[in-house]
C-alpha cells in the first residue's frame, strides 16, 4: 500500500463521514436588547440610516418641496422654527397625512441628523437645522419601530 492511498483513506473518513452518526448541538444566540434606548437614540439611528442612503432632506425649503411632491414619510421640526414657517410645514404635512415630530432645539436636531463637520484644525462646526424630512426609511430598524410605538401611544411630541 502506498502512503498516498493511506492518507486518502484517512481524509475520506474525516471529510466524508456520515453526518447522521454525529450529534450536533445547536447554539442559539439571543439578541442583546438595550433597556436604555431613548427617543433621542431612536431618532438619531433613523436619521443616520436615511442620511447615509441620501434619503434625508434638511432645511425648510427642501422639506416643503418634499411635502409638495408627497415624498416625505416623516417630518422632524424644532420648536425654534418661525411661526409662519411652522404653519406652512404643519399644514402641508396634515394635507399629505405625514407625521410631524417636534424636537426641542435646532442644534439638537442638527446633531441628531449628523449635519456637523470637523475642520482641518479639529474644530467642530455644527449648523442649526429647523426642519428635516425622511423620504425613505431604507430598512426597518429598532429606532424606527420605537418611534412608531411612541407615536401610536401618543407619547411623542407631535403637532396636532
Amino acid at each position: 500500500m502506498s502512503p498516498f492511498f493511506t492518507l486518502r483513506r484517512v481524509f475520506s473518513k474525516i471529510f466524508f463521514s456520515n453526518p447522521r452518526n454525529k450529534k450536533m448541538t445547536e447554539q442559539v444566540y439571543a439578541p442583546i436588547i438595550d433597556d436604555t434606548f431613548t427617543l433621542k437614540d431612536a431618532i438619531t439611528q433613523t436619521l443616520k440610516i436615511s442620511s447615509s442612503n441620501n434619503k434625508l432632506k434638511c432645511g425648510i425649503r427642501q422639506v416643503t418641496k418634499c411635502l409638495l411632491r408627497k415624498n416625505a414619510k416623516m417630518i422632524f421640526i424644532s420648536k425654534e422654527i418661525d411661526d409662519k414657517y411652522r404653519r406652512i410645514v404643519v399644514g402641508l404635512a396634515k394635507k399629505c397625512s405625514v407625521p410631524v415630530v417636534v424636537i426641542e432645539s435646532g442644534d439638537e436636531l442638527a446633531d441628531m441628523a449628523q449635519l456637523g463637520r470637523t475642520t482641518l484644525a479639529d474644530v467642530k462646526k455644527m449648523p442649526k437645522c429647523s426642519a428635516v424630512a425622511v423620504t425613505d426609511f431604507v430598512k426597518c430598524s429598532v429606532g424606527r419601530t420605537y418611534i412608531e410605538q411612541m407615536m401610536s401611544k401618543g407619547k411623542l411630541g407631535m403637532v396636532e
